[in-house]
């Protein structure tokens, strides 16, 4: 995760994974402050192992305080790296998601056997609030899963150095030196490498209506047997509020990669959002997004490809506890001769009932594009607040979900309790019932220092 002020996990952070042959995750609280671009890089050890799907779910009190909207604007790239290793290559640049409010969970179809993932997306600047991503899962269909079962072992070392400094009130500078170490095994294979990020940062605030930073970033990553792999990211950002009802957020980002001595991509992107109170209870946000990419591919040549992306969301307090969102998104991309384009929209509503319990709806459909044959996506929750206090929570939700003829109900018991200042303790059960029913029942104590 990139962060202006005080990067947490930086571009791109390499996670090593294990679990089974279906579900696994990594530690939780990954905290991203708003307005930041968020890129999380998964080094995952299933050795030829179909991905489905990435489950990304959320700290329930940052949800709380950001709207269902906030989150489902969330725009996902998907990157992997080439047979050749040589660079991060764009897949899509609009991966198909779908938010569960009541599980405070995001689910993201991605359908690949590659280890090496790399998501990228940016958290509104407009926010008031931060993101904490509590945990990531892969996941595998039961179809394609088999029976086989793999056994996976990980020792991670991690290592955090923050230096930040004020020369005033409008300025400041700081800088973060992070290094990750880890040695992975399983059924198939062993696998060793560190990840070392550097990365810098100027915020200026000259007045309350505009803010600027500038941030480099550079990874280098190192593997056995391989040769060193560095990407370097350089970001200029401009957040304004020219009225009081009105945000327009401007980013310009210059990234690069390089294998030993080789380039083997370089890119620009460009991206405006703009969020508008246009009545007391509507509130409209636009999302534009222009990529441009040169990668290096297997015959030594690079190969252009530009990608654009746009959404448009409207939200509306229809009534007092009644929220409706409708979100219409459209991306395009260009490599050569070839033109891929897709339009999709999204309406969501949430019912809350009281303080403990709120009921959602969503219904997605694909206007066009090679997803339109997709049949139309609903999905009814329910989730109920148990345990709510500031040390404890507990919470348990449902859904519905239906998809054509493929219908999945799930069932889920979540809770923390902050035994102290530097403990946690986190229980995560799920059951589903679909074609085939599946369960997962996670605990962790978490320790910070």
């Amino acid at each position: 995760m990139d962060d202006d002020g005080n990067p947490i996990i930086n571009d791109p952070e390499d996670i090593d994974y294990s679990g089974t042959d279906n579900a696994g995750g990594f530690a939780a609280g990954l905290r991203a402050p708003p307005g930041n671009e968020v890129h999380i890089s998964l080094n995952l050890n299933f050795s030829e192992k179909q991905i489905d799907l990435l489950r990304i779910t959320f700290d329930p009190r940052d949800v709380t305080a950001l709207s269902t909207a906030d989150i489902e604007n969330l725009q996902w790239a998907l990157y992997v790296r080439n047979e050749f290793d040589t660079a991060w290559e764009l897949v899509s640049n609009a991966v198909t998601s779908t938010y569960v409010p009541v599980e405070d969970r995001l689910d993201l179809e991605i359908g690949l056997t590659e280890k090496k993932i790399l998501l990228r997306t940016t958290l509104p600047s407009t926010g008031a609030d931060s993101l904490t991503f509590n945990t990531i899962e892969a996941l595998q269909d039961s179809q394609s899963a088999g029976s086989t079962f793999i056994s996976s072992r990980s020792k991670l070392y991690f290592t955090d150095f923050n230096v930040s400094f004020r020369f005033s009130r409008s300025l400041q500078v700081s800088t973060t030196m992070t290094r990750d170490a880890s040695k992975s095994e399983d059924d198939d294979s062993v696998s060793k490498n560190s990840d070392r990020v550097l990365s810098g940062n100027l915020r200026w605030t000259p007045t309350p209506f505009i803010s600027s930073s500038i941030s480099m970033t550079e990874n280098l990553i190192t593997e056995d047997g391989q040769p060193d792999k560095v990407t370097r990211n350089y970001r200029l950002n401009v957040p304004t509020a020219p009225l009081e009802k009105l945000k327009v957020s401007f980013s310009v980002n210059h990234f690069e990669s390089f294998i030993g001595d080789l380039k083997t991509s370089v890119g620009q992107r460009y991206s405006v959002y703009t969020k508008a109170l246009i009545y007391p209870d509507l509130t409209s946000s636009l999302s534009l997004y222009k990529t441009d990419t040169s990668t290096l591919d297997s015959n030594g040549l690079f190969v252009d490809q530009t990608s654009i992306y746009s959404n448009l969301k409207l939200s509306a307090q229809l009534l007092r506890k009644l929220v409706s969102d409708v979100q219409i998104s459209y991306n395009r991309s260009m490599s050569g001769a070839e033109r891929i384009s897709n339009s999709a929209g999204k309406v969501t509503l949430q019912y809350r009932a009281s303080e403990l319990l709120i009921f959602t709806g969503r219904y997605e459909t694909v206007f066009s594009g090679p997803s339109s044959t997709r049949p139309d996506k609903f999905n009814l929750g329910m989730k109920v607040f148990l345990l709510h206090t500031d040390k404890a929570r507990l919470d348990l939700t449902s859904s519905h979900s239906r998809e054509g003829s493929e219908k999945v109900d799930a069932f889920a018991l979540r809770g923390s309790w902050d035994i102290s200042r530097n403990f946690a303790l986190t229980f995560n059960g799920t059951y589903a019932m679909a074609e085939t029913n599946g369960y997962i029942f996670r605990t962790s104590l978490i320790g910070k220092f």
